[in-house]
């Protein structure tokens, strides 16, 4: 990942995942919102449901939530992690629905 922006509370990436790629499961160090900005994949968040999102779309993980994303064609995100965003999801905007358990 590439550091945008990294100071005292917040900490700011690109992360580009090439087609088949992924960023394997791992837990959030502090409230990390992952906006995707150019192509789609997939996002799993700590109940181990998988959610597709494309450009335009973001995830947000709590600290400590296992998380994880990947794709099929190539996604590029912007990672933002800081406690700023600490508190309701629906704050940030639409939720969008969960597609279907890991693995099945």
């Amino acid at each position: 990942m590439a550091r945008l922006a990294h100071t005292r509370g917040i900490h700011v990436g690109c992360m580009h995942i090439p087609p088949g790629g992924g960023v394997g499961r791992h837990p959030a160090t502090s409230p990390q919102l992952f906006i995707v900005v150019n192509g789609e994949g997939w996002v799993q968040g700590g109940d181990g449901m998988i959610a597709p999102i494309a450009a335009g779309e973001a995830a947000l993980w709590q600290p400590g939530e296992e998380h994880a994303a990947g794709t099929e064609s190539g996604m590029t995100a912007i990672v933002v992690e800081s406690e700023v965003l600490a508190g309701v999801p629906e704050e940030f905007g639409p939720i969008a629905e969960i597609a279907e358990p890991h693995g099945e």
